[in-house]
């Protein structure tokens, strides 16, 4: 959070707006975080190509700032940041979501890659190459590098996705802390976090990086010495393997 404000300047704020409920003081709170907004904005669009408006993104952002300053409860443990960016993360997701971001021929072409893959990989054993999947698919090398590019941006908010509709989100922040929905919830991050551990180290390492360090693709690429493409597959596969353990939750 980035503010001009004292620590204790921040906590009574919050104290008087946790006793009053006043939305102006509410509000006050929402534009000490908006920043938050932002960021999270700019980096789901940074994985949607041109495909969303960025303000868009920030407005449905900001509707989940507002949501997480009004339910935020301190008693459970978590900060607010966490608690927020989870919020916003889930506002954004949704709205992109209802609006199937992705257009239509986009994903024809992403599922006709991954398709061609998994073939090649069931006859040679070994992942294709951007040269082997143009010569299987009959289309330029480019088109090729293209598609998986978007294939990318399909998959990199999957896991995001995924960890929603497993709503490990709910359980973890809204939900009545109930002793049933405690072991559900620990169930839950049990669950995914064997399944991460299971990956191969390379696929382990790459959503490490991404989902927790909050690294790009090429700086990833940078540190694993290998193309941008090849994290790309390996941050696919890894995502495929962890909805499929997710899915038998």
């Amino acid at each position: 959070m980035q503010t001009l404000l004292d620590e204790a300047t921040v906590v009574n704020l919050w104290k008087s707006y946790k006793e009053s409920q006043d939305i102006e003081l509410r509000n006050k709170i929402v534009i000490l975080y908006s920043g938050l907004v932002k960021s999270i904005a700019r980096r789901a669009a940074s994985v949607s190509g041109n495909y969303v408006d960025i303000d868009d993104l920030v407005s449905f952002g900001m509707i989940g700032l507002i949501k997480a300053v009004e339910k935020f409860d301190p008693e459970k443990g978590v900060t607010f940041e966490t608690y927020a960016t989870y919020r916003v993360r889930g506002e954004i997701i949704d709205y992109m979501r209802r609006n199937d971001w992705v257009p239509r021929g986009v994903r024809k072409r992403a599922q006709a890659i991954e398709k061609a893959a998994e073939e090649f990989k069931s006859e040679t054993g070994r992942e294709p190459t951007e040269e082997e999947l143009s010569i299987k698919l009959g289309v330029k090398k480019s088109d090729i590098a293209q598609a998986m590019s978007e294939c990318e941006r399909i998959n990199l908010i999957s896991f995001e996705e995924v960890l929603q509709d497993a709503s490990i989100k709910e359980r973890n922040f809204i939900s009545e802390d109930t002793p049933e929905m405690s072991l559900a919830k620990s169930e839950l991050i049990e669950v995914l976090a064997e399944a991460i551990e299971e990956l191969p180290e390379r696929e382990r390492l790459v959503i490490t990086l991404y989902y927790y360090e909050e690294l790009t693709l090429k700086e990833i690429s940078s540190i694993m010495g290998v193309s941008e493409s090849r994290v790309s597959q390996l941050h696919t596969r890894a995502v495929k393997k962890l909805k499929a353990a997710l899915s038998k939750y």
